[in-house]
Formats: structure tokens, C-alpha cells, sequence
């Protein structure tokens, strides 16, 4: 019911395609109704708690204190299942171009985006800092001097074992004129 985060769904799942980081994190409406209350917990027991689990603090903490009350609440936890992650196998370096068009909305939400570096590359501090400036940029250009975008920024996006670089630009003109620009001639209408 959310175009935005509708759009941003089907970026990521073009992106990433079958592998489950092209999933949404909730799941789909059949994947929710194929499981039971029973079975959150199960999986709950079976994984949540150490070697699956971080725990951080930030700010003006006394670390005794800390680790008493680390210990108070969660020196308990047995260990548990560790959980094995599908690598992620990248093609090629740019993803293939996909455009989709959802009719009824008043709206465009562009997201133009590539593989970034993983949370592992050495590339992954300057990617998020490009990605920073980017943002700042596209907001003094695009937002505030061209008045072309009600939001516009840039973001990137590191994982263990892939990443990805991407622009969003939220227009309310129609998107022929992107899509002209982008010199798209087929594009996948839906909805």
C-alpha cells in the first residue's frame, strides 16, 4: 500500500534476484500464513543466541556495569545453531537494466542503483562516503536549486558478501520523461 517501499522492494529483488537477500525481510503473504505461532518459537530456540547474536553499546557506559547487567540478562542464553549464510555468486559487475511502471499511482519513485562493495572489501568506507557526499549533492541540485524531486539522496548498502549502491528520486511529475531520458523503450507495466 506504499508505493515508496513498494518500489524499493521490487529494486532490491531485481537486484539480488532469487537469493534471499532479494527476499523482503517480513516475507510474503504465503510464506506468513504457511507458519505458526509453534513454529516462530522453534526457530527462535533453535537460533537466537550465541554464535548468532551481537550485543552493543554505545556512549558514556562503565563497561563493569555493563558487563554485570550482560550478564544478568543474557549470561542464560545456551548456545545455539550456528546459522550458514548462501554466499552471494555476483554475475557481473552492473546489474541488468529493469524498469518497472506501476499505473494509478501520482507519483514516480526512481531507484537507479549497482553492486556496491561488501562489508569485507577494502572499497566499502570511501563507497559510503561517496555515497554520503553524493546524497548532499543531489539534494542542492536536484531538490533544492531545480525543484525537480521531493526527495532525492543516494545510499549504500554493504552486506557480509555483496553490497549495493543506489539513488532514489521521489518526483510527482510523470515518468515518461525519465523514462525518455534513460532511453528506455521497453519497460514492464504492473499493477
Amino acid at each position: 500500500d506504499n508505493p515508496e517501499n513498494f518500489a524499493g522492494l521490487e529494486y532490491v529483488r531485481f537486484l539480488f534476484g532469487d537469493h534471499p537477500l532479494g527476499r523482503t525481510g517480513i516475507g510474503t503473504n504465503t510464506s506468513i500464513a504457511g507458519f505458526s505461532a509453534d513454529d516462530v518459537r522453534a526457530y527462535k530456540e533453535r537460533f537466537y543466541g550465541p554464535p548468532n547474536m551481537v550485543i552493543s553499546a554505545a556512549g558514556g557506559i562503565d563497561l563493569a556495569e555493563a558487563r554485570a547487567l550482560l550478564e544478568e540478562y543474557f549470561g542464560g542464553i545456551s548456545a545455539k545453531e550456528k546459522v550458514s549464510w548462501l554466499p552471494f555468486q555476483q554475475d557481473s559487475v552492473y546489474p541488468p537494466a529493469k524498469l518497472l511502471i506501476r499505473n494509478g499511482i501520482e507519483q514516480a519513485h526512481l531507484h537507479l542503483g549497482a553492486f556496491g562493495p561488501s562489508l569485507a572489501s577494502p572499497d566499502v568506507r570511501a563507497a559510503g562516503l561517496l555515497a554520503e557526499v553524493l546524497s548532499y549533492r543531489l539534494w542542492l541540485k536536484i531538490r533544492t536549486d531545480e525543484a525537480l524531486a521531493y526527495n532525492v539522496f543516494s545510499t549504500m548498502r554493504p552486506r557480509s558478501d555483496a553490497g549495493e549502491f543506489m539513488v532514489y528520486a521521489g518526483v510527482d511529475s510523470e515518468i515518461e520523461a525519465i523514462v525518455k531520458t534513460l532511453g528506455r523503450e521497453q519497460v514492464d507495466v504492473i499493477g
